[in-house]
C-alpha cells in the first residue's frame, strides 16, 4: 500500500543510493498491531548527499519499531532525499536484539567470575 501511495504522489526513487537516517523523532506503534503506520523525522546522509532533515511515513513491523537515536538503513534518491526507502529487513528484532544483550551480560559475567578465581 505504502509503494501505491508513493508512486501516485510521484515519489519513485529514480537515482537511489544507500545512505543512513539518524530518527530525531518518531511517533509510537498506535495499537497493538502486527504493523502499523509511522511518522518519522529524520536526519538523512549518502555519498553526495548533504544531510538533509525530512519527515517519512511508511509501514514498520511492530517487532523492528525503532526509538530515537537510532540510526536506520536507507536507499533514497541522490536528487530527492525526501524520496526514500527505510531497510527494515536489515534491523534485528527485539527478539535478536534481547538475545544479543543476553548473551553480552552472560560473557561479561563469565569473563568476571573467571578473574576472580583466577585472581
Amino acid at each position: 500500500m505504502g509503494l501505491t501511495l508513493d508512486w501516485l504522489r510521484g515519489k519513485r526513487i529514480k537515482d537511489p543510493v544507500r545512505g543512513s537516517a539518524q530518527i530525531v523523532a518518531c511517533s509510537r506503534p498506535a495499537r497493538p498491531a502486527v504493523a502499523s503506520n509511522i511518522v518519522l523525522h529524520l536526519i538523512v546522509s549518502a555519498d553526495g548527499v548533504a544531510p538533509t532533515a525530512v519527515e517519512h511515513e511508511c509501514m514498520c513491523r511492530q517487532d523492528r519499531w525503532p526509538h530515537q537515536g537510532m540510526t536506520l538503513p536507507v536507499t533514497l534518491d541522490r536528487a530527492d532525499p525526501s524520496r526514500l526507502k527505510v531497510e527494515w529487513d536489515e534491523l534485528p528484532t527485539h527478539q535478536d536484539l534481547i538475545r544479543q544483550r543476553t548473551e553480552a551480560m552472560l560473557a561479561d559475567e563469565l569473563a568476571a567470575a573467571k578473574a576472580r578465581l583466577l585472581g
